[in-house]
């Protein structure tokens, strides 16, 4: 009600843009609408949160009706007859019939085949005791080994979409140390993570979503890593580990920055997947022009992180203390709010914030030729990694929530360049957040 308010006395001001009394009331809705709406998702972000906590389950008991075809309604129904012994034990996102048809298509709906696949998966569960992996915290050692980064967005579908360094990833190292039952176990708690992010998501949707989309980021691979009798034989095992208890859970994969050395690697692999699998296997090549523009016909700017050629300047690599909720966004601010500089070629433009803890910053720009190397700071150290970014043709957002006071930096590069100075449409936004009593 008190948005419809603000944005009606808005709307009744653009008939007088010119007047100077006017022009201060828009900016002033203008903050007052954005101050609202911040409110209203923090205060969401702070209730579930606080809930998960307290160990409370968020209410998911009608999801919306999806639409099956005659033949998986017949092949459903049999299914779940075969199973119902079993179906009540599994929770209704589980025991839905997206879930169940997973099973169906991995076993080419041969009902025999997807009846002894799903009990040898449910006994893999129980024997293992996965249920209780996701829950424990996962190796600080091996998400710096084995990078990834948290959920980035959506496909244009709305699928979940997540994005892997694989090029960064030292198999061979930590396997010839005697750590494969911990890579093993790491990549599992990914997975589990991944898939409750869906299940989390889908409670609020209320629909069941089943698959998400990967990004394989091989910059930097070498092939050496994997050259090794023991990481295949690690890697083989793996994959087949997934194809028998997480069908259909990948929808797309795209590998990108892919070098000469990955499509010597690719052969290799290919043979280990169902032929379903690597259908859904897509190489985009190594120049970045070119699997951008693929990427962004399959996935939209504002769900891909800058380095992908997206808008989110700020999308963090996954730790333990992210909550399998979605980060919130920065807003895009009013052209009015921008400063202009100029950075000339070889030179590096720096804003400084000494920030306190519970603050938030958050900042939008865009450049009017060319792209701009970018980094966020503290303390002289990188918070999230550098990359250029193509703000000349996308306007670029990000947001931190301040944890650690001191002092911050949005670093602009343009020292790369040497002939090319760029002009530069900048905004940033500090605000204080009042931290729930049940927040950390």
């Amino acid at each position: 009600m008190v948005l419809k308010k603000y944005l009606s006395v808005y709307k009744l001001c653009g008939f007088f843009p010119s007047f100077k009394p006017v022009y201060l009331l828009q900016a002033w809705i203008n903050q007052s609408v954005r101050t609202f709406a911040q409110e209203k998702v923090q205060n969401y972000y702070y209730k579930v949160r606080a809930k998960k906590r307290q160990g409370l389950e968020i209410n998911v008991t009608v999801y919306a009706t999806m639409d099956f075809t005659q033949e998986e309604k017949t092949y459903l129904t049999q299914l779940r007859a075969n199973l119902s012994d079993v179906i009540g034990t599994l929770d209704v996102v589980e025991a839905h019939d997206a879930n169940l048809l997973r099973w169906i298509k991995a076993a080419d709906f041969n009902l025999v085949k997807a009846e002894d696949r799903f009990r040898k998966a449910m006994k893999w569960r129980e024997e293992t005791e996965v249920d209780n992996l996701r829950n424990q915290e996962i190796s600080e050692f091996l998400l710096y080994k084995l990078p990834v980064f948290i959920p980035c967005g959506h496909d244009r579908e709305g699928a979940m979409v997540i994005a892997i360094q694989f090029g960064r990833w030292k198999f061979k190292a930590l396997l010839e140390a005697g750590h494969a039952d911990a890579v093993q176990q790491y990549l599992i708690q990914l997975m589990e993570r991944f898939i409750y992010f869906m299940r989390m998501e889908s409670s609020e949707k209320k629909i069941v979503q089943t698959a998400f989309v990967v990004i394989v980021d091989s910059e930097n691979f070498e092939i050496s890593e994997f050259l090794s009798t023991q990481v295949f034989n690690f890697i083989s095992d793996f994959l087949r580990l997934l194809q028998e208890n997480y069908p259909e859970r990948i929808k797309a994969v795209y590998a990108i920055n892919v070098s000469k050395v990955f499509e010597i690697f690719w052969p290799l692999v290919k043979p280990l997947l169902s032929n379903e699998t690597s259908s859904k296997v897509h190489i985009l090549g190594g120049d970045s022009k070119s699997w951008r523009k693929a990427l962004l016909e399959k996935i939209d700017c504002r769900e891909l992180p800058t380095q992908y050629g997206g808008t989110n300047s700020s999308l963090p690599l996954y730790k333990n203390s992210h909550d399998p909720l979605w980060l919130p966004r920065a807003f895009i601010f009013p052209k009015e709010e921008f400063s202009r500089v100029i950075i000339r070629p070889g030179k590096t433009f720096m804003l400084n914030y000494n920030l306190e803890e519970g603050q938030r910053i958050s900042w939008n720009f865009k450049t009017e030729a060319y792209n701009i190397g970018f980094e966020f700071q503290f303390c002289n150290k990188a918070v999230f990694e550098y990359t250029k970014a193509d703000s000349h043709i996308y306007l670029q957002d990000g947001l931190y929530d301040v944890v650690q006071p001191g002092p911050y930096s949005l670093v602009f590069d343009n020292s790369y360049s040497r002939n090319r100075l760029k002009i530069m449409h900048y905004a940033v936004y500090i605000e204080q957040f009042p931290i729930a009593e049940d927040s950390p």
